[in-house]
């Protein structure tokens, strides 16, 4: 990966340099690295204690590898250190909502798409909360928002299916099945649900077809969670 030879490179030259350093992490983190990404960001903010992206990068691998209360901790001094972090709080929603701490996630969605309009991330992950609360027609506007904004967005299109199959529009549910698949045929919880649809609407050959291919796939990110950014500041 030349980028990461050339920031490898750019540590090389000035290993003080904090900000080459995040940068490193960020790419490690990015690449799921997440050893080297936290060696690199622990190493950041050691040289500089209120570098607010290292802290909010170092808290979103915290985040992708699941380990919710360390990421919170840096999220929460990120976002201390600057309130207009919409990434950070779009992460740190993320988090609430695995936890179950809900209207603590879409206060921090609210806030991120107030910041950034036109993040889809942000957007898709609000649309994921009111999922999971069931307020599916708040959920439907947030997906189509999203999806308009990002057309090949398929976690965001897999998720919306969901919610049609739960309010029984099995028909949509199938289109946007349907179109996740087309776009990554390796998401195996998209060929799973739409095999589920199958079954609702009594095409049994189709659905047997669908479920004994997903069995047989290593199930794919895009159709589980949201894709994990947190850009430069």
């Amino acid at each position: 990966m030349r980028a990461l030879a050339d920031l490898s490179r750019a540590v090389e030259l000035d290993p003080g340099d904090a900000r080459a350093i995040t940068s490193r992490g960020h790419a490690y983190m990015l690449m799921e690295r997440y050893r080297e990404a936290l060696a690199d960001l622990d190493r950041a903010i050691e040289l500089d204690p209120g570098h607010a992206w290292a802290i909010a990068s170092r808290g979103e691998t915290y985040r992708m590898m699941k380990r919710y209360d360390q990421a919170l901790t840096d999220l929460n001094r990120a976002i201390e250190l600057d309130p207009g972090q919409e990434s950070a709080l779009t992460s740190r929603g993320r988090i609430y909502r695995m936890m179950k701490r809900y209207d603590e996630a879409l206060a921090d969605l609210d806030r991120a798409i107030e910041l950034d309009p036109s993040d889809a991330q942000a957007i898709g992950s609000r649309a994921d909360v009111c999922h999971v609360m069931k307020r599916y027609d708040q959920a439907l506007a947030d997906y189509d928002r999203a999806i308009e904004l990002d057309p090949g967005y398929v976690w965001a299109m897999a998720s919306r299916g969901q919610v049609y199959q739960a309010m029984k529009r099995y028909d949509k549910a199938l289109a946007d099945y349907d179109r996740a698949v087309e776009l990554d045929p390796g998401d195996a919880v998209a060929i799973a649900d739409r095999g589920q649809v199958y079954t609702a609407m009594k095409r049994y050959d189709e659905a047997l077809t669908d479920l004994n291919r997903a069995s047989n796939s290593t199930p794919a990110t895009s159709g589980s969670s949201p894709a994990a950014a947190i850009p430069t500041w």
